[in-house]
């Protein structure tokens, strides 16, 4: 096997999770199994892809990359997806994690599906699936611009859906959950970042009074919001 339970589940530092999280998707990539996984979300690649690189970027972020605080990540059902063991003399409040992607759905999977089979997949454009799995299915994507400010409201409410999933469930106290979204594309200038932390405050905030914290932070390590 390419990646592992244990291997996934194996205490690691603040300051170490995110360059083992990289090193292994980068190691999967160059593998054609792997690399397919990865696209797709397959087995444990799913929990690394969207759960310990997430991880890695957080740490970076909250806890400055300390060597003195051990992540472990927990593969399974349980209402959280990794816990904290904080060594510092001045300790986190947080002591457990859930990680949550604003992301399209279906769609994301159909346009690796079209990246896999056509070699180019427009990030944007709207999807179009036509057959089943038993018939062969088909997948169509416009190549399309849309404005910005459509490509933004886009992403304002996956981050809103993300937060809706985890609305009404019990979690351990002092919990955090952190959203992670597209910041590569969406949240580049200043007044992006601004009309997310009031989107955030207005329409988010309320479904999630079941957490300690809650995190809003992008896949480019840019975008790093923190909320109570």
């Amino acid at each position: 096997m390419l990646l592992t339970k244990e291997e996934i589940e194996t205490p690691r530092t603040a300051a170490k999770i995110r360059c083992w999280a990289e090193q292994k998707i980068e190691y999967l990539g160059n593998t054609k199994e792997g690399k397919h996984a990865i696209r797709f979300r397959e087995g444990y690649a799913k929990e690394l892809t969207e759960e310990t690189l997430p991880l890695g970027i957080f740490c970076e972020n909250y806890f400055k990359s300390s060597r003195y605080v051990v992540i472990q990540q927990h593969v399974g059902n349980q209402n959280y997806d990794a816990t904290i063991k904080d060594k510092r003399l001045k300790k986190s409040p947080i002591k457990y994690l859930e990680i949550t992607q604003a992301h399209e759905g279906e769609d994301a999977h159909l346009r690796m599906l079209h990246l896999e089979n056509k070699g180019h997949a427009n990030v944007l454009g709207m999807v179009t699936k036509k057959g089943t799995k038993h018939t062969g299915i088909t997948v169509e994507i416009e190549n399309e611009a849309l404005e910005h400010g459509v490509v933004v409201d886009n992403e304002l409410q996956r981050i809103l859906e993300a937060a809706r999933r985890k609305s009404g469930k019990e979690y351990p106290d002092n919990t955090g959950l952190v959203i992670i979204c597209d910041d590569y594309i969406v949240f580049r200038e200043q007044e992006d970042i601004e009309k997310l932390i009031q989107f955030i405050h207005e329409n988010v905030l309320e479904y999630l009074n079941n957490f300690l914290k809650v995190f809003v932070i992008g896949w480019s390590s840019k975008t790093y919001l923190e909320f109570k």
